[in-house]
């Protein structure tokens, strides 16, 4: 799980493969990417977001230029 640096996004990846960013303020959720395979291993920064996932994949995600919303 990660956090975006004002803390109104919070991203979270799953056993199906999602990674999600979440509205604080509203509880709303939107994929912002989808893997192959559960995510193993999730981490973010203030600009980006990684995320590993079952099928050996490393997806790298830049949060600065995501259209959140």
């Amino acid at each position: 799980m990660g956090t975006t640096s004002d803390h109104k996004t919070i991203f979270t990846g799953s056993y199906d493969g999602r990674v999600c960013a979440w509205d604080v303020a509203t509880g709303d959720a939107e994929v912002i990417n989808e893997n192959g395979g559960s995510i193993l291993q999730f981490t973010a920064s203030e600009k980006a977001a990684w995320s590993i996932s079952q099928d050996d994949v490393l997806n790298d995600l830049d949060i600065e230029k995501l259209s959140l919303g």
